[in-house]
C-alpha cells in the first residue's frame, strides 16, 4: 500500500510551478531526490547531497519541526554534538549553496521535471511542487551529459498517482516506453547513442559497454544510492571485523556515554575506513561464511573486537580494547585508553584512536594480513594488491612499480572490485604524473587522465569513501581546479576526519596553494596525536618551513625524508642544505637527482607538476637553479649538474 502525504507548495520563483498545494506520493519525491543527486551539479559535492537528502527525508517522516541548524550540522554535515550555530556558519553557507544548486538544476537538466523541490529562504524545511507537463524536451539545448541525465529522468517520470506496479524494473520501463510516441523514441535513442559516443571519447573506452573490460561501466559513471552495499566481503576477500557488545564495570555518571553508545561509536569509527567490513553478527567459525562457487582465494579473515569500559566515581573512565583473530584465537592487539573527567564529554576520541590503530595503512590489521597473505597470488587476491600498493607508495621502490600496477589493473576487471583498488591505482598514476620515475618522465598528461578516471570509479563504487574523495581532491589539485579540489577535500574530512591520509591531503592542498600556516597547523595537530608519521608529512613540514624562512626547522624535517626515489624531496633537501651552507649534502642530493634527467635538466617545469601554485613553483625553481649554478661554480659537482637554461 502506498502512503500519500500533502506538502505545502513553493513560495515562489520556479517558472511554471502551480500555485496551489499538491498531493504527492513519497516515492515520487524520493525518485526526484535521486535524480537531483545524480546530476552534475550535485554528484561532485557530498555535503549538498547529504543536506538535501536529510531535510527531505525528515520532512517525509513528518518531523519537519526538528529541521534546525543544529540537527542539520550534526546529522548531515558531520559536526560534533557540541556544535554551536551562532559561532559556526556552516549550515547557513551550505544552505545558500544548496539553493543555488537547485536553481541551476531546474534551469538545466531538471527543466522538464514535473516534481520541483525547493528550500525557501528563511527556512531549512523543503517545499514540494508539481509543475505542469509541457511539450517533449528538446535535447539540443544542453550538453551531452545533461541531455543524457534528462533522458534517464524522463523514462522514470510518473504518469499519474497509482500503486506501484508489480514486477521488475524492466517490466515497468517497458510499459513506460510503450506509451511514448515513435518519433520521440527515435529522438531518445539517437540522443543515447550520441551520448555514448561522447562518453567513449571522454573516458577512453576501447571496448563496447555490453562486455569486455568495460562491462557495466556505463551505470557506474553515475553514483547510485546503494553502490556501497554492492560490495561483497566474500568475493573481494576483505577482512571482516565484529564489534562485540561492550562490557562495563561501575556505573556511568550523568552525561557519560553508556557501554551501548561506546559500541555504536566504535562501529561507526571502523566503518569510515575502506577495505574492511564491519559485520553485524559473528559467525561461529570461518567455514560458516558461504563462499560462491567461483571463489578461488582463501576465506576472508575474521576478527573480533572485544572491549570493557570502567567507570570511576570521579567521572573518569578507561576503555580496554583487544583484537582477536578468530582463525586461531590469537590476541593480535590490546590497549587501554584512559580519559580523565574533563575529557570524557563529547570527545569521541577513544573510538577514533582504536580505529586509527587498527585500520590505518600499516596498522594492526594490515600488518597481520601481510603476514597471513605472504604466499598468496596477488592476481587472485585484490586485498593483497592493496597491501603491495601501500608498500610501493611509501617506498617508491622502482622494482615494485610494475608488479603493483599490473596487479591493481588486473583487479579493476573483477566483478566486485574493491574501492581501494581504484584509490591506489589513482595514486599510482598521480605519482607518474607528478614525479615520473619507473614509468617515464613527469608531466605525462595521459597518466593524469587515467588517475582521474580511477578516482571517478572509486567515488562511484563507494560515494561515502573518504579515500575516494581524497583521490579526487589530488587529481583536481593537479588540474588546478582549486575550488572543486576544496569541495572534494572537505567531503573527505567530513567522512573521516581522523584518517592520516585524508589529513595529509587536506594539509597538502593548503600548503601547495599558498595557505602555508593553516596547512602546517593541520599537520602538526595530527602529529601531536602520536599517529604514524610518513615521509610525505615530513616533506610538507620541511617545505612549509623553508617557504616561511625557518631554515632550522626545515633542516630537521628534511633530514627525515631520506628517499632517493622521491625527486621533490631531493630538490627540497638540496635547497635547505645549500641555504645552510652545507654544499656537501646539496651535492649528494643533486647527484642522486641525476637519475631523473627531466628534473635535472628542467627543474622549473617539473616542480610545476607538483606545485600547482605558480608563484611558489617559480620561487622553488629559481632557488634550485641558483643552487645548481653555485655548485657548478664551486666545482663541487662534476658531470651531473647543468647550469640553468643549458640544454
Amino acid at each position: 500500500m502506498t502512503d500519500w502525504h500533502s506538502y505545502p507548495a513553493l513560495a515562489a520563483g520556479v517558472e511554471g510551478a502551480q500555485a496551489s498545494p499538491e498531493t504527492f506520493r513519497a516515492e515520487d519525491i524520493h525518485r526526484q531526490v535521486e535524480r537531483i543527486c545524480a546530476s552534475r551539479a550535485f554528484r561532485g559535492s557530498l555535503r549538498l547531497t547529504r543536506f538535501l537528502s536529510f531535510i527531505v527525508e525528515t520532512t517525509l517522516a513528518g518531523k519537519s519541526d526538528s529541521i534546525k541548524a543544529y540537527t542539520i550540522a550534526v546529522e548531515a554535515l558531520d559536526r560534533r554534538t557540541e556544535f554551536d550555530p551562532q559561532s559556526d556558519p556552516i549550515v547557513r553557507v551550505e544552505a545558500g549553496r544548496l539553493r543555488h544548486a537547485l536553481e541551476r538544476y531546474y534551469s538545466g537538466p531538471g527543466r522538464d521535471d514535473t516534481v520541483v523541490i525547493d528550500m525557501p529562504r528563511g527556512t531549512y524545511v523543503p517545499s514540494f511542487q508539481r509543475r505542469a507537463i509541457g511539450a517533449a524536451p528538446t535535447l539540443a539545448g544542453g550538453d551531452a551529459a545533461d541531455a543524457s541525465e534528462r533522458m534517464l529522468a524522463q523514462n522514470e517520470q510518473p504518469q499519474k498517482p497509482q500503486a506501484p506496479a508489480a514486477g521488475s524494473r524492466i517490466h515497468r520501463i517497458a510499459s513506460a516506453i510503450a506509451t511514448i510516441p515513435a518519433a520521440q523514441i527515435f529522438r531518445i535513442a539517437f540522443g543515447v547513442v550520441a551520448a555514448l559516443a561522447i562518453l567513449e571519447v571522454l573516458f577512453d573506452i576501447s571496448q563496447p559497454f555490453i562486455g569486455g573490460g568495460n562491462e557495466r561501466l556505463l551505470p557506474k559513471l553515475w553514483p547510485t544510492r546503494d553502490a556501497a552495499v554492492a560490495q561483497s566481503p566474500i568475493v573481494t576477500n576483505e577482512p571482516l571485523i565484529y564489534v562485540e557488545p561492550v562490557t562495563y564495570v561501575g556505573e556511568p555518571l550523568p552525561g557519560m556515554r553508556s557501554a551501548t553508545t561506546i559500541r555504536e561509536r566504535l562501529a561507526d569509527a571502523l566503518t569510515r575506513y575502506d577495505d574492511v567490513v564491519v559485520v553485524a553478527d559473528l559467525p561461529q567459525r570461518t567455514p560458516d561464511l558461504a563462499l560462491p562457487s567461483n571463489f578461488h582465494g582463501a576465506p576472508p579473515s575474521l576478527y573480533r573486537l572485544a572491549s570493557t569500559v570502567t567507570y570511576y566515581p570521579d567521572g573518569a573512565m578507561m576503555l580496554a580494547a583487544r583484537l582477536i583473530d578468530m582463525a586461531d584465537g590469537t590476541i593480535v592487539w590490546a590497549r587501554a585508553y584512559d580519559r580523565p573527567p574533563p575529557a570524557i564529554r563529547h570527545s569521541g576520541g577513544m573510538s577514533h584512536s582504536v580505529a586509527q590503530a587498527l585500520l590505518q595503512p600499516f596498522g594492526v590489521i594490515q600488518a597481520r594480513e601481510a603476514i597471513k597473505r605472504a604466499d598468496a597470488d596477488p592476481m587472485k587476491d585484490p586485498y593483497r594488491c592493496i597491501l603491495d600498493a601501500n608498500t610501493y607508495l611509501r617506498s617508491l621502490d622502482p622494482s615494485l612499480y610494475r608488479p603493483t600496477r599490473d596487479c591493481l589493473e588486473h583487479a579493476t576487471a573483477d566483478s566486485h572490485p574493491l574501492v581501494g583498488v581504484f584509490v591506489k591505482l589513482s595514486r599510482l598514476y598521480m605519482y607518474d604524473y607528478e614525479f615520473g620515475g619507473a614509468s617515464g618522465p613527469a608531466g605525462n598528461h595521459a597518466a593524469l587522465d587515467r588517475a582521474e578516471q580511477m578516482a571517478v570509479r572509486a567515488v562511484d563504487i563507494k560515494p561515502t569513501s573518504a579515500l575516494a574523495q581524497f583521490a579526487m581532491e589530488q587529481v583536481l589539485l593537479a588540474r588546478h581546479d582549486f575550488e572543486q579540489a576544496k569541495t572534494a577535500g572537505e567531503n573527505a574530512l567530513g567522512l573521516n576526519p581522523n584518517d592520516n591520509v585524508v589529513i595529509f591531503g587536506h594539509a597538502a592542498r593548503l600548503i601547495l596553494t599558498g595557505q602555508v600556516d593553516d596547512g602546517m597547523a593541520a599537520l602538526r595537530q595530527n602529529i601531536n596525536k602520536k599517529t604514524a608519521v610518513w615521509t610525505s608529512h615530513h616533506f610538507l613540514l620541511a617545505l612549509g618551513s623553508y617557504l616561511k624562512g625557518d631554515l632550522t626547522a626545515a633542516e630537521v624535517e628534511a633530514s627525515q625524508i631520506a628517499n632517493e626515489n622521491f625527486p621533490p624531496g631531493l630538490v627540497l633537501d638540496a635547497l635547505v642544505a645549500a641555504s645552510n651552507k652545507n654544499r656537501l649534502r646539496a651535492r649528494h642530493d643533486v647527484t642522486l637527482l641525476a637519475r631523473y634527467p627531466s628534473w635535472r635538466d628542467d627543474p622549473r617545469t617539473n616542480i610545476g607538476y607538483f606545485l600547482p601554485d605558480h608563484s611558489m613553483a617559480d620561487r622553488i625553481g629559481d632557488d634550485f637553479a641558483a643552487v645548481l649554478n653555485d655548485l657548478r661554480k664551486h666545482a663541487d659537482v662534476v658531470g651531473s649538474v647543468r647550469p640553468a637554461g643549458e640544454p
